[in-house]
């Protein structure tokens, strides 16, 4: 017809999460059709409703846009996107900014009385004209240093997001490892990582001022066209944050095997 609907993706997936307080997914692209144009590979844009869809049928409330395709429909696209998702309703979204004074804020929400910083960085744009701000890039080291330190000073837990990674190996390549021992010694809690469409390790890493991180170098697809075995194949990756004392606990940390 004239519309869309991806609720109906995620009926049997869902409830393997259901009690999850916060759910963190990775749209990959810009969802902005039919304004600039609805297309496919190599440059995306999904409709509208996709955002609707991973809301309202898989959950989803902390929300990555720093990826390698969230420039595909240029800046303007970027700015209809981020515009598109202020207006869901979801805890937290970062990685993609209409101006630089946007892309300076780091995102904060506050659950079950613990204070959590969302950051997230991508390590490059498929369109080489990215503006500045348009997607955060964590070769801006200045950057990404500033917003890890202001995030791990004003916040209980630190969640990153970093799409990185070789695509379609499930090695983690020095670039990741470099970048998540700097980010370990700046203080974050916990990297989700996605990017390599397939699985990677997790592992922890112990950071500066006795710090431990924990990493999922790669989450792997949850849905996707992509057809290989390894792309059909992820996790749902869960983990428990709890304030101990002056520390933060990560815990209860399971990875339940997903193939679509």
């Amino acid at each position: 017809g004239d519309s869309y609907d991806f609720t109906p993706y995620f009926k049997y997936i869902r409830p393997t999460y259901k009690d999850a307080d916060v759910v963190f997914c990775n749209p990959e692209t810009v969802s902005v059709a039919p304004e600039l144009g609805r297309s496919g590979y190599p440059t995306f844009n999904a409709p509208k409703e996709f955002a609707d869809g991973l809301v309202k049928g898989a959950g989803c409330n902390l929300i990555n846009l720093a990826t390698n395709h969230m420039y595909d429909k240029h800046q303007e696209g970027v700015n209809a996107n981020v515009e598109l998702w202020g207006k869901q309703s979801v805890l937290a979204f970062a990685g993609a900014n209409r101006s630089a004074e946007e892309q300076r804020r780091v995102r904060y929400f506050t659950k079950n009385g613990l204070k959590v910083a969302f950051v997230a960085f991508a390590d490059y744009s498929n369109d080489p004209s990215v503006t500045p701000y348009g997607v955060n890039m964590y070769k801006d080291k200045a950057l990404f240093t500033a917003q890890l330190q202001e995030a791990r000073a004003k916040a209980d837990a630190v969640i990153l997001s970093m799409h990185w990674g070789t695509e379609d190996s499930n090695q983690v390549n020095p670039d990741q490892e470099q970048a998540a021992q700097l980010a370990a010694d700046l203080g974050a809690d916990v990297i989700i990582g996605t990017g390599p469409h397939v699985l990677q390790k997790v592992t922890w890493l112990n950071g500066k001022n006795g710090r431990k991180t924990l990493v999922w170098y790669s989450i792997g697809n949850m849905l996707s066209s992509q057809l290989k075995p390894e792309e059909l194949t992820g996790v749902i990756a869960s983990f428990t944050v709890q304030k101990a004392k002056n520390n933060l606990r990560v815990s209860d940390i399971r990875a339940l095997p997903t193939y679509m």
